[in-house]
């Protein structure tokens, strides 16, 4: 069964694998991930740091979490308005989403030494992202 096969079936069953919250789900995953030799995830963290502006020196749960919330509050909801199974859902949806892009080549994160090495090409001594994104589109 291929990886993404794989993680279909936890996604629609996460019972069967004990998941019922967050946390459990995004220590499942991590522990998928290091399975597939880091490569089901493979720059998930980055493309989290560009969801939130820039980057971030936290973990990937930790972003995912905050990309989520953010989201939500875009929306007009709150995180904390979710139980812990919607939440896992939550994630399930944000991976889903990262994996599918990555698979149409429309997630393609700067990793983090690309993005201080343009950074600093550009001359930035501030900012996130978007000094970056705005460099690249001046170049093209």
């Amino acid at each position: 069964m291929e990886p993404r096969e794989r993680w279909a079936h936890v996604v629609m069953r996460p019972s069967a694998y004990g998941l019922t919250k967050f946390d459990q789900t995004a220590t499942f995953l991590y522990g998928f991930n290091v399975a597939l030799d880091f490569e089901f995830l493979d720059r998930f963290n980055d493309w989290l740091a560009e969801e939130l502006g820039g980057r971030h020196n936290l973990g990937w749960p930790s972003n995912a979490y905050m990309v989520i919330s953010r989201r939500l509050e875009a929306a007009g909801r709150s995180i904390d308005e979710l139980d812990q199974e919607e939440q896992m859902r939550a994630l399930f949806t944000l991976v889903n989403e990262f994996l599918e892009l990555r698979d149409r080549g429309a997630a393609n994160p700067l990793t983090p030494y690309e993005y201080y090495a343009r950074k600093w090409a550009a001359g930035s001594t501030g900012g996130g992202a978007d000094d970056i994104r705005s460099s690249e589109a001046d170049k093209a």
